[in-house]
């Protein structure tokens, strides 16, 4: 959401800024057995950016679906 889906860009130079390049651990997530990622898609239009850019499969929900998907899961895992 918002942002944070920046950290979902293919070809992050994050050296410069002295931030972590999470894009490595994404591809890992099936060995976590992490079976689905949503995303909101008002911020990715917000920010010019379409599914194509991201660097993992990620389900894009509208900001409520995304409310409702939050309240409702037993655990949430956020980055």
């Amino acid at each position: 959401m918002g942002d944070g889906v920046y950290q979902l860009l293919h070809g992050q130079q994050t050296a410069e800024i002295l931030s972590k390049d999470y894009s490595p651990m994404m591809k890992l997530f099936d060995l976590y057995d992490i079976e689905r990622v949503f995303v909101c898609q008002s911020s990715l239009e917000e920010r010019g950016l379409a599914q194509a850019d991201l660097v993992i499969n990620a389900q894009s929900l509208t900001h409520s679906e995304l409310g409702e998907l939050l309240h409702s899961a037993g655990k949430v895992l956020s980055f």
